[in-house]
């Protein structure tokens, strides 16, 4: 999940729902002399220099919302942008790796339901 300010904006507060639980939280990321300041215990958010926000799959609980909205120095905050944070798919059965002695080959068979090929 990405969350872009326009330029020049000076505080975001970002509002999401953390993985595993069910009440949202708001997050109040400042520019400062030196960069943009994520406050500690928000692993997996992270701000470019120009103010682009990054979320990891794993900080907002899949299918919720998540919002934001920007001001810059004393001026009222912006109306909120939002999304829905995307679900990510489960891990995959291992794909079965089998030798053929016979002919120093070997089959690989990926699980069922898979849709992508081995490259």
């Amino acid at each position: 999940m990405t969350v872009t300010p326009a330029a020049g904006m000076d505080e975001i507060t970002l509002t999401y729902t953390p993985t595993g639980t069910d009440q949202p939280v708001d997050v109040v990321i400042k520019k400062t002399a030196t960069g943009w300041t994520v406050p500690s215990g928000h692993d997996g958010i992270t701000v470019s220099g120009d103010g682009i926000i990054k979320l990891t799959h794993a900080v907002a609980e899949d299918g919720t919302e998540v919002k934001a909205k920007v001001k810059k120095g004393n001026s009222d905050y912006s109306a909120y942008g939002t999304a829905t944070d995307p679900t990510k798919e489960a891990t995959p059965a291992a794909p079965t790796v089998t030798p053929n002695p016979t002919d120093a080959s070997v089959t690989v068979t990926p699980a069922a339901g898979m849709d992508e090929k081995l490259r």
